[in-house]
């Protein structure tokens, strides 16, 4: 089974890798862009909404917290490692559906959903 998945999965790979370099030190929306310099700010030590005026629950800065580590980690700007864990869920994700498509029953509509996921609201832009 995993020799017949390899092509899907090396070619998941050159996708996604090539959509990084597209993405890579582009600046994303003004909102994504402030909640990662506030939960930057936070992992450093401020207290939120006290130190960090924000009007988002915390939850938001739980869901910033592996891209800004991953920046810190990697040595990279936490903007980039946004983009590296948004693409490394898709990855998984797209891991995922190829292994319902082989074991199940509904392999007539996962080719639809796995063509479907790449092209998530996470990687599309506003029109200006």
């Amino acid at each position: 089974m995993l020799k017949k998945s390899l092509p899907i999965v090396l070619a998941l790979q050159l996708f996604l890798g090539i959509v990084l370099a597209i993405l890579w030190n582009n600046p994303p929306n003004l909102d994504s862009s402030w909640l990662l310099y506030a939960t930057a700010e936070w992992l450093g030590g401020k207290r939120l909404y006290v130190d960090i005026l924000e009007l988002n629950p915390p939850l938001i800065f739980l869901l910033n917290v592996p891209a800004v580590t991953a920046g810190w980690i990697f040595g990279i700007t936490s903007t980039n490692g946004f983009y590296l864990c948004i693409l490394g869920t898709m990855f998984c994700a797209l891991i995922w559906v190829i292994g319902l498509c082989r074991t199940s029953a509904a392999s007539v509509n996962a080719p639809i959903v796995a063509a479907a996921l790449p092209s998530g609201p996470c990687l599309r832009r506003r029109a200006s």
